[in-house]
């Protein structure tokens, strides 16, 4: 399973241009972008939320943080990190971990760090814990155009 189901049925409906990349198996996001030779500068992590009106995902860059107080008080709810086992029922068709910043493929609200629309290009995971998917910077703008955009990111 190179791309999960949903995203690769999502990414062909909408026409969004992406490379798989291939990489030996990995155990975390981490792993993938090391094997993958991905810079992690340009890496999209997807962080899953909840609050009482329901699930959602933050997409921040991957050597950043959520920043949950700022996001809260930016939407006016009161999110939570998602448990990775609750995560996995909502990204029913890929593997652990490896959830996708496409995450509207699954008719989750995105929320996206405005500094990852600025990137030339995006590496995001693909639902398999062996591709990443190459996302030129356009595509993914084109892709996030119904995302929340804020500045949700805190850089260690």
């Amino acid at each position: 399973m190179p791309v999960a189901a949903k995203l690769s049925q999502f990414i062909n409906r909408r026409g969004i241009l992406c490379q798989p990349v291939h990489h030996p198996r990995s155990q975390n996001f981490a792993q993938a972008i090391e094997q993958s030779n991905a810079v992690p500068e340009l890496c999209a992590k997807c962080v899953a939320l909840i609050d009482k009106s329901g699930p959602a995902v933050a997409v921040i860059p991957f050597l950043a943080d959520l920043n949950l107080e700022v996001l809260n008080q930016a939407l006016g709810r009161n999110f939570q990190l998602l448990s990775n086992d609750t995560a996995n029922k909502l990204f029913s068709d890929c593997e652990s971990g490896a959830f996708p910043a496409l995450a509207m493929a699954y008719g989750l609200p995105v929320i996206i760090d405005i500094d990852m629309l600025d990137n030339e290009t995006v590496f995001s995971a693909s639902g398999c814990s062996s591709t990443l998917l190459k996302i030129p910077g356009a595509a993914f703008r084109i892709a996030m155009r119904g995302a929340i955009k804020g500045n949700i990111a805190v850089w260690p």
